[in-house]
């Protein structure tokens, strides 16, 4: 029986993104083409804040079970 471990991972953004799409991101990110989320909910604010309005900007939240 292989064990689970779960983790929260946000993504900050102008909009809400209910399924992240792979390769949906913008070309010219700085790392490239991706879908960039942090473990860090303060980080993702900030990123969603500089990239748009900050009364407007949104905290995506994703849980992602891990295989331990």
């Amino acid at each position: 029986m292989q064990d689970t471990k779960k983790i929260l991972l946000y993504h900050g953004s102008d909009h809400m993104i209910h399924t992240p799409k792979y390769l949906g991101g913008k070309d010219d990110n700085d790392y490239g083409n991706g879908f960039y989320t942090t473990e860090y909910e303060q980080h993702a604010k900030s990123w969603a804040a500089l990239n748009g309005d900050p009364a407007h900007s949104i905290v995506n939240q994703y849980e992602l079970e891990l295989e331990v």
